[in-house]
């Protein structure tokens, strides 16, 4: 399928599917609220009721999105792949009843909290160390549910294989960073030809397969991913809100038929995760909270400690997968330039170029909403209403908004949008029959546009936008342009 039957396709049918399995950020920061309740608990803190009942909070958000994150079975669609109503009842009625459960188990809190049941605290400590065991599993992850975790740059054609990038978060931290040649000989299971000693139907057949892997992997398909295997395990009370990431496997997949394609060396087996701010649950030292700075740190036995730098983020600003993948990306902000062509002006015979040209710049007043200014140029007939112009073309200045929406297709993101805007056009040999002076007449104009954005890489886009053009005694006109722009976000 090329690139333009999936933007069709993807316009007139898109899915909301959102898989965020769990990569463990949620229950670290459950945990990290725990460890707050105990040291607040030693401190004899007296407001502790409503610290209880937040924590119950975002232990039944945590369970209720685990739930809502469920895939759905095709038993439990209808034809249009919308969940039966039926299961949406089963899924709030176990919702209800986990409720229930958290909220009899805070309250039973609060009662032994405010009659001095010195045990409250040893049952608080328990349920720690508890969450520190269950956190403690084998995960994995891929770059089909998570589209952020690798990035398919160009292909190298004289080494054979895809420059790729992969970036692993946890949460909104990112873990590391790494670059990863796929070699063409894994991926397609071919050896590759080269253009001075194959025969023709060799050569071809080499680059048809090039061309099929890279749209593939490039618009996440999911048939080639990248999976990351890893365990998370809390540091020693020593270390406050210090846990490790071991990588135990770094791997291609092709999953149309499970088998592992190519296996990656990770740059460092062990990094250091660390939160903030650190609560240090460790009696001797009166249970202080100790404030540090957020930071993702790679240990290896045999190169020892470096440290990958991140800004500090509170541990309750976990990302959606949404957040994730349109990071950056809702808010219109280009800079570039389209051309295009007038097919016609009815009633009125042009003989001049039919060709437009416009540089724009939009900018982003809140997501999904924009202001935008433009200048370019536009023919018009050379005698058209009360209007003369010799040089059959104007120069325009627009001024608008418009509000725009971005699509999740597969990984791929393009932008749709639509905007109005209003202005002036002039030029040195435009004038009024009825003032007979060149060059003091402005006509004006109007337009509306509706458009996709599809961006190529981080930074540029290519836009194609269709508008209807309203000019000063001309009737309405259509204009179809394509062009390019530097995303500035």
């Amino acid at each position: 399928m090329n690139l333009k039957n999936m933007i069709f396709i993807g316009a007139i049918s898109l899915i909301a599917f959102n898989t965020f399995a769990s990569d463990g950020y949620m229950e670290i920061e459950a945990l990290e609220a725990k460890k707050s309740e105990l040291v607040s608990i030693r401190n004899g803190n007296p407001a502790q009721e409503n610290e209880i009942l937040a924590n119950a909070r975002k232990e039944y958000e945590a369970a209720a999105y685990k739930i809502d994150q469920e895939l759905l079975r095709i038993a439990e669609t209808d034809a249009n792949g919308n969940m039966l109503a039926d299961v949406r009842k089963r899924r709030a009625e176990e919702k209800l009843a986990i409720k229930a459960e958290i909220d009899k188990r805070a309250q039973s809190e609060i009662a032994s909290l405010k009659g001095g049941d010195s045990s409250y605290e040893k049952q608080v400590y328990s349920e720690i160390q508890q969450m520190e065991k269950d956190l403690k599993q084998v995960r994995l992850i891929d770059s089909f549910e998570y589209p952020q975790l690798l990035t398919l740059k160009a292909y190298a054609g004289d080494k054979y294989y895809w420059n790729t990038t992969a970036k692993f978060y946890i949460g909104n931290h990112l873990v590391f960073t790494q670059n990863i040649p796929l070699y063409y000989e894994k991926v397609s299971g071919k050896a590759p030809a080269q253009a001075s000693r194959s025969d023709d139907a060799t050569y071809n057949d080499y680059l048809d397969t090039v061309d099929y892997y890279d749209e593939r992997i490039r618009y996440n398909d999911g048939s080639i991913v990248l999976e990351v295997e890893y365990v998370i395990t809390a540091c020693d009370k020593d270390l406050p809100s210090t846990y490790t990431v071991k990588i135990n496997k770094m791997r291609f997949v092709n999953k149309v038929n499970n088998s592992v394609i190519q296996d990656v060396v990770p740059s460092a087996s062990v990094y250091t995760l660390k939160m903030t701010p650190a609560i240090d649950i460790r009696e001797k030292t009166g249970n202080k909270t100790v404030s540090s700075v957020s930071s993702v740190e790679p240990y290896n036995t045999n190169t020892g400690n470096k440290t990958v730098s991140s800004q500090p983020v509170p541990i309750s600003s976990a990302p959606t997968k949404a957040e994730l993948l349109n990071k950056k990306d809702d808010g219109r902000f280009l800079l570039g330039v389209s051309f295009g062509t007038l097919p016609y002006y009815p009633h009125y015979d042009v003989c001049n170029s039919m060709f437009t040209a416009n540089a724009f710049i939009t900018v982003p007043i809140i997501p999904n909403l924009f202001v935008q200014m433009d200048m370019g140029i536009i023919p018009t007939p050379f005698s058209f209403g009360e209007y003369v112009n010799d040089s059959g073309l104007i120069f325009d200045f627009m001024f608008g908004a418009g509000a725009n929406y971005r699509l999740n297709i597969l990984g791929y993101k393009p932008n749709l949008y639509v905007s109005g805007a209003i202005g002036f056009g002039l030029s040195d040999e435009l004038y009024s029959v009825k003032n007979l002076y060149y060059g003091e007449s402005l006509l004006f104009l109007g337009r509306v546009s509706a458009g996709v954005d599809f961006p190529i890489g981080n930074i540029i886009t290519i836009t194609s936008d269709y508008s209807l053009w309203f000019i000063e005694d001309l009737t309405l006109a259509s204009n179809y342009s394509v062009g390019f722009s530097i995303d500035l976000n």
